[in-house]
């Protein structure tokens, strides 16, 4: 019987090819390895904040102002009912504290001219907040947007000082977004 003879072939730790070949699958598997190990943490770090993150902007938009009794009372549009706002017929309650954006547009009749100049006051419970006046001529308007960190509690009310005599109800709005 004959004894096998390993020598006989080509030595693939010989061949120069065969070891570059080597060296590269070894170099690849070890980046392979190290993306593994930075990014495995950055998708489980994604997936456990993703449910963190607000699914979509908060925000209520009052229109078609309408007198009643000492207070204008608002047609309200919300896009997120019951979560960081809530709105009555003449205010806006805030339920979570945070920056809202403020924002108003409120606009005198075509035809209407008054003796004074008109002020729109934007309320947080009995304090104000800002006071914005327009002109006395015909086409006046106030147009106003502001940030404001309000608290938790907080009710905020539009306020103009001609009432809605001379407001063109049609132009009129304001609103507050959650940022």
């Amino acid at each position: 019987m004959e004894a096998l003879a390993f020598t006989e072939g080509p030595n693939p730790h010989n061949d120069p090819q065969t070891a570059r070949n080597y060296r590269i699958t070894l170099c690849l598997a070890a980046c392979m390895v190290i993306l593994m190990l930075v990014l495995l943490p950055f998708f489980i770090a994604c997936m456990l904040l993703h449910h963190k993150q607000s699914p979509k902007t908060c925000c209520f938009h009052g229109s078609s102002p309408v007198p009643s009794d000492e207070t204008i009372q608002w047609e309200w549009e919300p896009s997120c009912p019951g979560s960081a706002l809530t709105a009555s017929g003449s205010s806006l309650e805030v339920l979570e504290s945070g920056m809202y954006f403020v924002y108003a547009y409120v606009a005198l009749k075509e035809e209407a001219s008054t003796d004074h100049h008109f002020t729109v006051h934007l309320i947080a419970d009995s304090q104000v907040l800002s006071v914005f006046q327009g002109s006395n001529v015909m086409r006046a308007f106030i147009n106003m947007g502001r940030p404001y960190f309000l608290e938790n509690g907080k009710k905020l009310h539009l306020e103009i000082n001609e009432g809605l005599t001379h407001i063109d109800s049609n132009r009129t709005y304001w609103g507050i977004l959650k940022i």
